[in-house]
């Protein structure tokens, strides 16, 4: 999507559009962050309100399902899982029961998968880690990623 400001081209940014499958967008979090209220309030605008967002369970649900299908291009996702472990308070058996609800749904590969690195991977990984917090390679993502599905398999 490119987003334009005063006229001129200013930025292209991704833009995933999907559909409800299993009510992931019926009660959605209210999130805003502290930086984007603080940035507001610094120049002199008013705070903006937090802003409904997908729970942090179907986030989970939907990269696993995404980095775990065969031929996959969604190394990237490896990074949003490392990030949602991290900085959410993840419920593991609410993530077991909506990820157990999501591969029922689709129907493309069974709960839980096994991920394993898929061509271009490394380079993909790379790119989107520039600058984040997470696992350095490509190798310690899908060992970690694996056992992040074990833990939410088993809770």
């Amino acid at each position: 999507m490119k987003l334009d400001y005063l006229g001129r081209s200013w930025r292209t940014v991704k833009f995933e559009l999907g559909h409800n499958e299993i009510d992931d967008g019926v009660e959605p979090e209210l999130r805003i962050a502290s930086d984007l209220v603080e940035l507001f309030t610094e120049l002199g605008l008013p705070a903006p309100g937090p802003v409904p967002v997908m729970r942090s369970d179907h986030q989970v649900a939907q990269k696993v399902h995404a980095v775990s299908e065969p031929d996959s291009e969604r190394a990237r996702d490896l990074v949003d899982l490392q990030l949602l472990d991290k900085g959410e308070n993840l419920d593991l058996v609410q993530v077991n029961a909506t990820c157990v609800r999501l591969f029922d749904y689709r129907r493309r590969q069974a709960w839980p998968p096994a991920i394993e690195v898929g061509a271009g991977w490394d380079d993909l990984y790379e790119a989107a880690i520039e600058g984040i917090g997470v696992l350095p390679d490509i190798g310690a993502a899908v060992v970690w990623a694996n056992e992040f599905i074990a833990r939410i398999a088993d809770a």
